[in-house]
């Protein structure tokens, strides 16, 4: 069966409804050592120890050395993970990491404030710890990445996007933010080439090549979690296609990451950016179609 990518845009997507919970599925990126969980927001990593219990004979001893030592692999892993994880357009981590110490000094920052993942499992022969890095919010890659993605972005580009200059660090008018019209239409970017990688901050564009929107230039810890990604039945694709107030607009993302879509004839959809970018918020979940 060909793949069907669905992007999803408005306030009010129900996206807690049963049908919803039912037929959709989280979007994850797998590895040998752990994962990129793109709709829980989270990259997560394990590492284990063998227990030497002839060097150390004292039992609790050995194990807390060996916890330890699970610790430091799973943050190596998890560093491993997070290089591979795309930040804007085509670029990933290890592209930046390469090319400064700066960030690399960032990403190691917030790999250090990694949490645990419940208690260590301690086997009869090793310890097993798994950790978790945010995407979104406080202490997490997007805060890390954002500032490295803004400062990349090439000065001389006159195009003209809601919300693309840098905003100030004064939080926003959360009041404002909860005036957004919760009745209003929401849009389904639909990617009939079947063709989507989700990254922390997506741009998109018009046919013409007009920006219309750059997530970095938005991005706020304090608005929480405002990109989600789910994996979605295509019963629920259907459903969404019939429910009033949802409009469809095809889309596709080239080989440099971006997201073009065609809205000649969407007027309403660029008065929905324009107002996300005010308040710098996107709401922005992406169903993929099984």
């Amino acid at each position: 069966m060909k793949t069907v990518f669905f992007l999803l845009l408005g306030v009010c997507l129900a996206l807690s409804s049963p049908l919803f919970a039912q037929q959709s599925q989280p979007l994850v990126q797998e590895f040998d050592n752990g994962l990129i969980n793109w709709t829980e927001q989270y990259v997560e990593a394990s590492g284990f120890t063998i227990i030497d219990r002839v060097k150390y004979p004292n039992e609790r001893q050995a194990v807390e050395l060996a916890r330890k030592g699970a610790l430091a692999v799973a943050r190596a892993n998890l560093l491993e993970i997070t290089q591979k994880v795309q930040v804007y357009r085509n670029t990933t981590v290890v592209n930046l990491v390469t090319d400064s110490d700066t960030v690399r000094s960032r990403v190691a920052g917030v790999i250090s404030n990694a949490l645990p993942v419940g208690k260590a499992k301690v086997d009869s022969d090793a310890v097993t710890v798994t950790i978790r890095m945010p995407l979104y919010g406080s202490n997490s890659l997007a805060s890390a990445m954002q500032p490295v993605v803004r400062s990349k972005i090439v000065k001389t580009d006159t195009q003209t996007a809601p919300g693309a200059e840098m905003r100030s660090s004064k939080s926003p008018d959360l009041g404002e933010v909860s005036s957004l019209p919760v009745d209003q239409n929401r849009y389904v970017l639909q990617f009939k080439d079947g063709k989507f990688t989700p990254s922390l901050f997506p741009v998109m564009m018009d046919e013409e090549g007009n920006l219309l929107f750059d997530y970095s230039s938005t991005y706020q810890d304090i608005l929480g979690n405002n990109v989600q990604y789910v994996n979605m039945a295509s019963d629920l694709a259907h459903d969404l296609n019939w429910q009033k107030g949802v409009e469809l607009i095809d889309a596709v993302q080239g080989s440099d990451g971006v997201i073009r879509v065609k809205t000649s004839k969407k007027a309403g959809f660029k008065r929905f950016l324009d107002g996300a970018a005010k308040v710098g918020r996107w709401v922005l979940p992406i169903l993929t179609l099984l």
